[in-house]
């Protein structure tokens, strides 16, 4: 018996350094995850970092997608605030659970297959009249009814057929999307909703992703965006 005690010391020490060996290796693949991806993303950029914030800093947009209740689980989370390209930025990832959504869903998708949504926020500072642009839906294009915050462009029907822009001041907004503007956005395809509250500007794609890489690239595509409405 006493001969084989070294063989048992021997064969648990390797047992002890396979485990260990085993731990190391899944934690140098299993990647970072979101709030440390995000954190080191503030700190190259020198931007301040939050990893959990209130739905407060959605409050003073006029959105359904935000002002419309959702769940008691909605959140706002990896605020990153700073300044670049000459804006001051608060970005944010919010999201919300979809009822009935987890199936068919899942990595690579704006609804991950746990049922929650994930948008991307990137809100500015910029002043201009309140509005919203966005993408017009086969309902806007189908639907022969006005809303009155509607703002019309019968002059440019083919603008109109891509956007839809509301707003409590039309004749402002109109000043806004001059012909300049729309034309830039039509060969721009520009497919963000934007939101402005008057000192504001929030931009986000529905149901799209935006990876850590290419939120640099997505950054400076908003800053031309934003040179152009005022």
């Amino acid at each position: 018996m006493e001969t084989y005690i070294p063989v048992i010391i021997f064969g648990g020490i390797m047992l002890v350094f396979i485990v260990l060996f085993l731990v190391a290796l899944v934690y140098l693949f299993r990647g970072k995850g979101p709030s440390e991806r995000f954190k080191e993303i503030a700190e190259n950029w020198n931007f301040s970092y939050e990893k959990e914030a209130g739905m407060e800093i959605y409050a003073d947009f006029d959105h359904p997608l935000l002002s419309e209740p959702k769940s008691s689980l909605q959140r706002a989370r990896y605020v990153m605030r700073g300044e670049k390209y000459g804006l001051k930025w608060e970005i944010s990832s919010y999201s919300y659970h979809v009822r009935g959504a987890s199936i068919g869903t899942g990595r690579g998708s704006p609804i991950g297959s746990n049922g929650f949504r994930y948008e991307m926020m990137f809100a500015i500072e910029k002043k201009t009249a309140p509005f919203v642009l966005e993408r017009a839906g086969l309902l806007d294009k189908i639907n022969p009814f006005q809303k009155d915050s509607d703002v019309e462009f019968p002059e440019d029907q083919e603008f109109t057929k891509y956007f839809k822009v509301s707003s409590k001041d039309p004749a402002k907004a109109k000043e806004i999307f001059n012909k300049e503007v729309r034309e830039f956005l039509e060969i721009e395809n520009v497919d963000y909703t934007i939101v402005s509250n008057g000192s504001r500007m929030l931009f986000f794609k529905e149901y799209k992703v935006v990876p850590y890489e290419k939120l640099e690239e997505v950054m400076e595509e908003i800053a031309q965006i934003a040179k152009k409405l005022n």
